[in-house]
């Protein structure tokens, strides 16, 4: 782990790996000392400099650690840097269930105490039949204001999941500033940072920088009522702190302002070589890049797409920016509700006895209940034809969209 860990110095820099063996880690056990001690060996040549360890001291406990999240690494590395400054003392970082299923991982959590989160699925889909094992009796938010109540600090990684844009923030989660307005205590905001990209690719494997910033405390009085309105407000103070930390910009707060101008918003079907373009330019930039979920983008919406009846894709922008893309199937089959884990409530309802204009409707209506996430579909409105010029979405009474 590439930190001089010296007291009384606002800047670190790399340590030798004797510095990082000898050094004392009172606050835990043998064994946890030598896995922190283990981690930071590991890491070591992965962090370079660090600012602002001060605000983390132990003497300044409790606090809610918030920071970016750019590489998977960070996970472990940024956690056990502090571990090693902080003696020993643990923050509890929220940390997703999934990585507990990875061997030796799960070993490091647990050790940790992390909080873990069960928001996600796995993949492949059959490991989550293992979740429930991960399921506390409290929330997420009920844990962490356990831990901040009783004097221990938490750390969150603000973004929910890896984010590999070197320019932009992700709109975050609003759990940090929730938990800081609900219980008075302050966020102390922190970013790390990578070398700057070449021709818009990263450097593998190269130290991460981590600047933490001077502890934000919330701006009204506290209440076990958190008003929506100061959320909003709060979560943006401390995400744009994190952006000006790590070198990045949050965006969300101005693309709202412009995005209430709703005479630049335009939906239209696409129609030609061009609108395709711009699907698979917000596939890529959405799906491809970010999610890692698609990799073949022309195969997503092939060229005959764009004449078919039963397919409609939609592009959505923004002034001159394509913002959106949803792909519309008309009158699905009801068997492909089943491939998104659908399951009738109802033992009676006789599914192959519906009609197949029935069946999409049934379907949508009882997906609904059971909470079941599925894409956007749509029926053809039979005024519409075949009308390419785009047009408003709107609600049916029966509760899906119509074209």
């Amino acid at each position: 782990m590439s930190v001089q860990l010296q007291m009384g110095s606002r800047d670190w820099g790399p340590p030798t790996l004797g510095g990082i063996i000898r050094r004392p880690i009172p606050h835990t056990g043998l064994g946890d000392r030598w896995l922190i001690r283990g981690l930071a060996l590991l890491g070591h040549g992965q962090v370079g400099e660090v600012c602002g360890l001060e605000h983390v001291s132990p003497a300044n406990d409790p606090f809610i650690l918030a920071l970016n999240h750019s590489t998977r690494r960070e996970a472990l590395l940024v956690p056990a840097i502090l571990m090693l400054y902080r003696g020993g003392r643990l923050i509890h970082f929220m940390a997703d269930w999934n990585y507990r299923l990875i061997p030796g991982i799960g070993l490091i959590y647990r050790r940790a105490q992390t909080i873990t989160v069960t928001r996600k699925s796995a993949r492949p889909p059959v490991l989550n039949r293992l979740k429930p094992l991960y399921i506390e009796r409290l929330s997420v938010l009920d844990r962490s204001r356990a831990h901040l109540l009783g004097g221990r600090s938490v750390g969150i990684f603000l973004e929910g999941r890896v984010n590999r844009d070197h320019d932009r923030l992700l709109k975050g989660r609003c759990g940090a500033a929730y938990l800081s307005l609900q219980s008075g205590i302050p966020i102390i905001p922190a970013g790390i940072r990578l070398p700057q990209p070449e021709a818009g690719r990263g450097v593998p494997h190269a130290p991460l920088e981590i600047r933490i910033g001077s502890p934000l405390r919330p701006p009204s009085p506290t209440s076990l009522r958190v008003r929506i309105a100061d959320l909003r407000v709060w979560h943006a103070a401390v995400m744009s702190e994190v952006g000006r930390l790590c070198g990045k910009e949050w965006i969300s707060a101005k693309r709202s302002a412009t995005m209430h101008d709703d005479s630049r918003i335009t939906t239209r079907r696409a129609a030609c070589d061009e609108d395709r373009r711009r699907v698979i330019e917000i596939l890529r930039e959405t799906y491809h890049r970010e999610k890692h979920w698609v990799s073949d983008l022309e195969a997503e919406i092939p060229p005959r797409d764009l004449d078919r009846d039963d397919i409609a894709w939609f592009v959505v922008t923004i002034g001159d920016h394509a913002a959106g893309v949803l792909r519309v199937l008309y009158d699905p089959p009801y068997q492909q509700y089943l491939g998104y884990g659908l399951k009738i409530l109802d033992p009676a309802l006789q599914v192959a006895r519906i009609h197949p204009c029935q069946q999409n409707s049934r379907g949508r209506a009882v997906c609904g209940q059971a909470g079941v996430p599925w894409p956007v579909y749509g029926r053809r409105d039979p005024d519409a034809g075949r009308n390419r010029g785009g047009g408003r979405a709107r609600l049916h009474p029966s509760g899906y969209r119509r074209v």
